[in-house]
């Protein structure tokens, strides 16, 4: 009966964690976004409609008319530019990182781009959203920035990648948590938000 019992509890235990995280054990492996899920209100809000915004304010003020816009390069990255040839530089809006058993993962140069476009070509697709009449639109980026990890209770520990010095992340039930920083939203990479 004790043999029984203690086979149960093994069995019960390791399957709530594993089916969390994907098989390891871990429960934190995944892919998370800076703040809060990324969508179309906030494709318009932080991105479209500020430079719209700002070019109308340029018009009006020189007594020009309203200028039409191209969004995309021709590599298919969202670099909108105006009909009077002014680039409007966007800072990117989000922070990806990956945890997976063994690294963790940060990537660099996310941008927005048509999916599948010419210019992501060796980029890994992170995040879809519909954006809505301009169609479902995903942020892709490079993984190199990987470093290691240890797990003590509800942290992770990870080496920033000198050997002396550490970022704190608290695993909470929907993400992470950066000591003296921002919070990170763990979401399904193969989902459009």
């Amino acid at each position: 009966m004790v043999i029984i019992l203690t086979a149960i509890t093994f069995t019960a235990c390791g399957s709530d964690d594993d089916s969390e995280s994907g098989g390891n054990g871990s429960g934190v492996n995944g892919y998370y976004i800076s703040g809060n899920l990324y969508t179309n209100a906030d494709f318009r809000n932080d991105v479209v409609w500020e430079y719209m915004r700002y070019d109308k304010e340029q018009s009006e003020f020189w007594g020009n008319s309203a200028p039409t816009y191209t969004l995309f390069d021709s590599n298919g990255m969202f670099s909108p530019v105006s009909s009077k040839g002014e680039l409007f530089w966007l800072r990117n809006k989000i922070e990806v990182i990956r945890v997976d058993a063994n690294f963790f993962y940060s990537y660099s140069g996310v941008n927005i781009y048509k999916l599948g476009a010419s210019g992501t070509i060796g980029m890994e697709l992170l995040y879809k959203f519909d954006a809505g009449e301009y169609g479902i639109l995903g942020f892709y980026g490079y993984n190199d920035d990987i470093y290691a990890y240890t797990r003590d209770g509800n942290k992770l520990i990870v080496d920033v990648g000198d050997g002396k010095n550490t970022n704190t992340f608290l695993i909470t039930e929907g993400g992470l948590i950066l000591s003296g920083g921002g919070s990170y939203t763990k979401y399904n990479p193969n989902t459009t938000y």
